[in-house]
């Protein structure tokens, strides 16, 4: 009986040892990687996720916080902080306001822009 003990207390080790769940932990791929901005491949955000843009690409200010597109789809607005940019969907020409090198003021020059909408206006304005 007292050699029977032991084994029985292994058995009941082991059994409950083998019996344990697996835990997945879930990450994203760039955990250890410092953000990236790769034109032609992979960019890492800073979130450490990977991005791999498609189609036309243009590089506009930093930060934007919000985006409209005008009714006939001609034109794009994106809002940033001080700043916003004026896009020409079809050849993807924009124009910082204000500009870099001041020669297009800012129509407010001590304010933040936070929303955005673009109103049907007749092309003799535009």
């Amino acid at each position: 009986m007292n050699r029977l003990i032991p084994f029985l207390l292994i058995s009941v080790f082991i059994s409950c040892n083998s019996h344990q769940n697996s835990i997945s932990i879930l990450q994203v791929p760039g955990k250890d990687q410092y953000s990236v901005i790769d034109e032609n491949g992979i960019s890492i955000l800073a979130s450490g996720r990977y991005v791999t843009p498609v189609g036309d690409k243009l590089r506009i200010t930093h930060d934007p916080f919000g985006m409209a597109v005008s009714p006939d789809g001609s034109k794009a607005v994106t809002l940033h902080n001080g700043v916003f940019t004026v896009i020409d969907v079809a050849s993807l020409e924009s124009v910082r306001i204000p500009s870099y090198d001041g020669s297009i003021p800012s129509p407010l020059a001590k304010g933040s822009f936070w929303g955005l909408n673009l109103p049907r206006i007749p092309k003799r304005y535009i």
